[in-house]
Parts: structure tokens; C-alpha cells; sequence
């Protein structure tokens, strides 16, 4: 009995385990909008070309809470990994624009690393349109780490209309080398045709490592203690 425990703790340290020293992934957010000027995305601290900002940050967090081209910003991106070792990749979001235009905010974190293999990703594609707005959600993953993952083919799109809601999760397991990095990214295409509309809600991925034989073993090993656990206290009873 003794030796099963043994067998049993050391596979759930297996399962659960120690895992490496991660550094904050790299976050580049960009907006884009033909109507912008250079002196606005000055006042959010970004870098402006051709009516795209661009902020980056590796320190975790990005927030803007600003005016660019034609509507109000209040954004507050991030990563986070409080219990796993996949980073969790967010952005909470709000435009409200000041006449018909389109925005399209990406959101791109590169440098993210896992001592597992392959993983399933939690997509929570979160948005509420206004009367006059329409929104369009993309994800991207690229196992090789890309700069820009969107080059890529989107792994799930969400499309809204005028007064809609969305928020359906939606799971998709990804390929992944153990300890190889990796990147990912959110873009949202805001579209208003009219001055008051608005678009805001929540993007976020959430990373889970999938079941792997030896997991699987330490569950079973566990139950099986468990068994003989109750089995020795009925006959000693």
C-alpha cells in the first residue's frame, strides 16, 4: 500500500508540476483608422504610421483611454497566468464613435512558452453592439512564435450585427512543442454607421494543458488509493 501512495504522489507531481520560470510575454496593441492624426496617438504614448498606433508593452499590461480618429478608446489589455502555465491573453474593450467609420484593433502577444505539449485554448470572443455598429472577432495562434500570427489563416471568426451580443465560448486544441514558444492575437474590426455607436465587451483566450497518457495514469492511480483506502478501513472496522 505504502508503495502505491508513492506511485500515486509522484505521478500527480507529474501532472501538476513544477513548472519553469516564465517571462511576460511581449504585447504589441495596434488601432487603426484613416481619420487619425500623429498628435493623437502621441497622447496615448504610441508609435503612428500611415493610421495605425501602435503600443507595446512587456510588462503585461496596456491600457489607452483616449480619442483616435474619430472615437473614444477605453482599452485595457493584458496577459495573466495565476494557476497555469499558459498565459491567459485578454482585452477588454470600448469604442464609442463620434461618426461612421471603421477601427480595427489588434491585439498580438508573442514570446509565450509551456512546459506542455499540446493544449486546448478557451476562446471567449465577448462583444455588445450598439443600434449602428457591427463588429467582426478573429483569433490567431502560430506555433513559430510569428510577429504577426494574423498573416495567418484566423482558427475562429465571430461575426455581429447592429444590437447583437456575443459571448459563446468555443475550444480548439492547438499544436505545440513543450517549451518552444509561441504567439497569438485578437483582432476586433469595428464598424459604425452613424455617431453613437459603440461596440465594447471582452476578448479573452484561456490555455489548458490536454490530457496526456501519463495525467491520465495519476488520475487513475489516485482513484485506485482511494479504493484500497476504503477497502483497508471497512475490514478493519
Amino acid at each position: 500500500m505504502k508503495k502505491l501512495l508513492t506511485s500515486v504522489a509522484f505521478a500527480a507531481a507529474l501532472f501538476t508540476g513544477a513548472t519553469a520560470a516564465q517571462a511576460a510575454p511581449v504585447l504589441t496593441l495596434s488601432i487603426t483608422d484613416s481619420t487619425a492624426t500623429l498628435g493623437q496617438c502621441t497622447t496615448i504614448g504610441g508609435a503612428f504610421s500611415a493610421g495605425t498606433c501602435t503600443l507595446s508593452s512587456g510588462s503585461g499590461v496596456i491600457t489607452v483611454s483616449s480619442t483616435y480618429g474619430s472615437a473614444m478608446l477605453d482599452f485595457l489589455a493584458g496577459n495573466s497566468a495565476p494557476f497555469r502555465p499558459e498565459p491567459e491573453l485578454w482585452l477588454n474593450h470600448l469604442v464609442l464613435f463620434g461618426s461612421a467609420g471603421t477601427q480595427i484593433i489588434k491585439l498580438i502577444a508573442t514570446g509565450y512558452t509551456s512546459p506542455f505539449g499540446n493544449f486546448n485554448a478557451k476562446l471567449l470572443p465577448g462583444a455588445t453592439t450598439g443600434p449602428n455598429a457591427s463588429a467582426t472577432i478573429d483569433y490567431y495562434y502560430s506555433a513559430a512564435n510569428l510577429a504577426d500570427p494574423t498573416t495567418g489563416t484566423a482558427l475562429h471568426t465571430v461575426s455581429i450585427g447592429p444590437s447583437d451580443v456575443s459571448g459563446t465560448p468555443f475550444i480548439t486544441p492547438l499544436i505545440h512543442n513543450a517549451g518552444d514558444e509561441y504567439s497569438q492575437a485578437w483582432v476586433l474590426t469595428a464598424t459604425s454607421l452613424a455617431a453613437g455607436a459603440t461596440v465594447g465587451g471582452a476578448l479573452e483566450v484561456v490555455s489548458a494543458p490536454t490530457p496526456t497518457p501519463l495525467a491520465l495514469l495519476g488520475l487513475g492511480l489516485a482513484a485506485l488509493a482511494l479504493v484500497s483506502r476504503r477497502k483497508l478501513g471497512q475490514s478493519a472496522i
